[in-house]
């Protein structure tokens, strides 16, 4: 088998690795176009995976392109108008059913160029071929179509900080494959339940620089709607009209995204050895670090992955009621962390939780000052029901910010949101 090609014999496992397809739509990913082709050919061979341009511009991309197509990556230029990038279901969806057809593959996945596949393992997040292709192996044999529900989400600026982010897509086996919408999250036909678990995710390189995500977000919007219009823009509710509060933004406002939260963000250079080894990123380094703000993040909640490693099995012996959590790693940074957990019991995980437990109390009040600004901006540029979330976890820490609750309820208002839980507590107080 020649090395990254998608099946073949494992003689380490005595199996037969999976058959997998990637398929992609992009327009002028400058930055990560060559890396996604290098990651994804290397895991899966590059004559297995299908790329869709979508009218790109940049002659760094079409070169590109170029270059891969003679390593046998099956670049399709033919999808270059706007509606085709609305359509990428519907495009993506004849193909795979013609693998069907000519069972040409047993598993497809469905992805952007800045979704990188990796796996959450027992030590947390890994970019290994041989994990990958384990739990790949793994959805084949349970024909299942799974769902990967969360990912790992840059911070702005670094390649080395990432945060641990809710975030759907879907993996499909191809035989199961009936539909799927644009945005490559939903399989056609399935409800909730009928989705199986996967370790399957992505490191998600979704936040550039603030310039160069109002650039392409230009790019994309300005085929469908007055890009220079903002009550057009307010108003637009069409394909990648998620695209529309970049353009209605200032840096400033795209920065406190990244503030406020409880969860830490995870520092691991994992990412960055691993690109370095598929090709040189000094350029794409000096272009992603331009996102970085002069006096670097403020959440002072980190777990640095390589200085404090995770392990398993030392988690749950510490924590034994979290044995049978699927994602031990995940409950860790989505509950663990914030419930003061230890990650193990050894002294230098006492160690750990004790200066965790001291940020963490000291940067409360910091963090709830931000996230009542972040649900207050929410609310500004049009994404109420992201608010009302916002709102819900903090009017419990603070139920007597009148203000607060009058916001919340109207809030709900606009996102058609029935008012209940703690809001309508609190709106019962402003009643009396």
């Amino acid at each position: 088998m020649a090395r990254g090609a998608a099946g073949g014999h494992n003689r380490a496992m005595g199996e037969t690795l999976p058959r997998v397809v990637c398929l992609m739509m992009l327009r002028d990913e400058d930055l990560l176009a060559e890396l996604w082709l290098r990651h994804h050919g290397e895991l899966f061979g590059f004559e297995n995976l299908y790329v869709y341009d979508n009218g790109s511009v940049s002659q760094t991309v079409l070169a590109t392109l170029r270059q891969f197509a003679g390593r046998g990556v099956n670049v399709d230029f033919s999808h270059s108008l706007p509606q085709d990038y609305g359509a990428k279901g519907e495009i993506a969806g004849a193909k795979i059913r013609e693998f069907q057809r000519n069972n040409s593959y047993d598993i497809v996945l469905l992805l952007d160029c800045d979704e990188f596949v990796a796996v959450t393992g027992p030590s947390g997040p890994s970019l290994g071929r041989a994990e990958i292709m384990a739990e790949l192996a793994r959805i084949r044999e349970t024909g299942a179509i799974c769902r990967i529900d969360h990912c790992y989400t840059n911070v702005p600026g670094y390649l080395d900080l990432f945060w641990y982010t809710w975030h759907q897509k879907t993996v499909i086996p191809t035989a199961k494959f009936t539909g799927i919408d644009p945005g490559f999250h939903q399989a056609a036909g399935l409800a909730e339940a009928d989705y199986g678990p996967t370790s399957l995710t992505h490191i998600h390189l979704h936040c550039k620089p603030f310039a160069l995500v109002q650039e392409g977000a230009r790019q994309k919007l300005g085929t469908r709607t007055n890009v220079s219009d903002l009550d057009e823009l307010r108003t637009f509710n069409d394909v990648g009209h998620h695209l529309v509060k970049y353009l209605l933004m200032t840096a400033a406002q795209y920065y406190v995204l990244f503030q406020g939260h409880r969860r830490p963000f995870l520092r691991s250079g994992m990412l960055f050895r691993h690109f370095s080894a598929l090709a040189d990123v000094a350029a794409m380094q000096a272009a992603w670090e331009t996102g970085r703000l002069a006096t670097g993040h403020d959440n002072p909640l980190v777990l640095d992955l390589d200085v404090t490693p995770f392990r398993e099995r030392d988690y749950i012996a510490a924590n034994p009621d979290v044995a049978c959590v699927p994602s031990r790693f995940g409950h860790f940074l989505d509950k663990g962390y914030g419930e003061e957990r230890p990650m193990d019991g050894s002294a230098a995980g006492a160690a750990e939780l004790a200066g965790r437990i001291a940020v963490l109390r000291d940067s409360a009040a910091k963090s709830l000052a931000r996230q009542r600004d972040y649900a207050v901006w929410a609310m500004e540029w049009g994404r109420c029901a992201e608010a009302v979330r916002q709102w819900e976890t903090y009017l419990p820490l603070c139920p007597h910010d009148q203000e607060a609750c009058y916001l919340a309820i109207i809030a709900c208002d606009k996102a058609r949101i029935p008012v209940n839980g703690i809001i309508a507590e609190c709106a019962a107080r402003l009643a009396e």
